[in-house]
């Protein structure tokens, strides 16, 4: 079943850290399976994790049923170390309902002030792990936030930005990855606005969203990815209660890999069901 053409697609993918890229790469190899091709929409959204997923989907390059049977990704070795503790203030500043999105960006700049920005070591790993270095022909938009400017970036092959350094911005979660410098700026997560930012597809007629932290975390929309979401032709798809454990901090990354890929995988079946009633429904 093709998600291509009149009317028009968003495949949206959202964030989710380690366990998030693998969970996505897992329904889709099991979507293929079931006949249901992700790549057939007019437009793919990604948002950090969600950005690694859809650049590894639309490059082509990777066998992704052979990521499911080896949960190490690739360039493991060269990763930077983890910063617990600016990981847990993010969430706190993230958390704080009397800031705006501009304010928790501003206060996130100056917690990562000092730290240096992604070696050029650190940015092949990435490109190890999506399988391209050049865009992916599908149109494809990638989120990242703007340290400068406090503004969400949307990025397209337009930009004439190395792929591999875009998805490492989108996915530099304070204290997991550092910053990436881009057009003289730094960089970071895209998640920061929202782990989906579904507004991006705000001029397509159906959005299908898949969303790995689906009842995890709080939504914080704008109204215009309110908009997005509550409309009729939108469609969106987590894990499922039963299917979290793969985000629990204090699991191995390649054991919360390897878990979220499989459930991903055998997810798809049902998950194929609905995709193909809402295609339906929403034509």
């Amino acid at each position: 079943m093709a998600l291509v053409g009149d009317p028009t697609t968003a495949l949206v993918l959202g964030g989710g850290g380690v366990g998030g890229t693998a969970w996505l790469l897992g329904l889709a190899s099991g979507l293929t399976s079931h006949g249901v091709g992700l790549l057939d929409a007019d437009v793919i959204i990604g948002t950090s994790a969600g950005a690694l997923a859809a650049v590894i989907l639309a490059g082509g390059a990777r066998d992704i049923d052979a990521l499911g049977d080896d949960p190490r990704t690739p360039g493991t070795a060269d990763a930077p170390p983890p910063d617990p503790g600016m990981q847990r203030e993010t969430i706190r500043i993230l958390g704080t309902p009397s800031m705006d999105g501009h304010e928790h960006v501003r206060r996130i700049a100056q917690l990562v002030a000092d730290v240096a920005s992604a070696t050029d070591r650190q940015l092949d790993r990435i490109e190890a792990l999506i399988g391209v270095s050049r865009w992916p022909d599908a149109d494809l938009r990638i989120v990242s936030t703007d340290l400068t400017t406090t503004d969400r970036r949307v990025w397209t092959r337009a930009d004439d930005i190395p792929v591999a350094s875009v998805v490492a911005a989108s996915h530099a979660f304070p204290g997991a990855f550092p910053p990436v410098a881009l057009c003289r700026h730094r960089h970071v997560d895209g998640g920061l606005f929202s782990d989906i930012n579904a507004d991006v597809a705000l001029n397509t007629d159906r959005v299908l969203v898949l969303r790995p932290l689906a009842g995890v975390v709080p939504d914080i929309r704008t109204h215009a990815e309110s908009a997005v979401m509550t409309a009729g032709a939108t469609l969106v798809i987590g894990p499922g209660p039963e299917g979290r454990e793969f985000l629990d901090a204090t699991v191995p990354p390649s054991t919360a890999w390897r878990t979220a890929f499989q459930r991903g995988s055998g997810q798809a079946r049902d998950v194929a069901m609905r995709i193909r009633r809402w295609h339906h429904e929403s034509r």
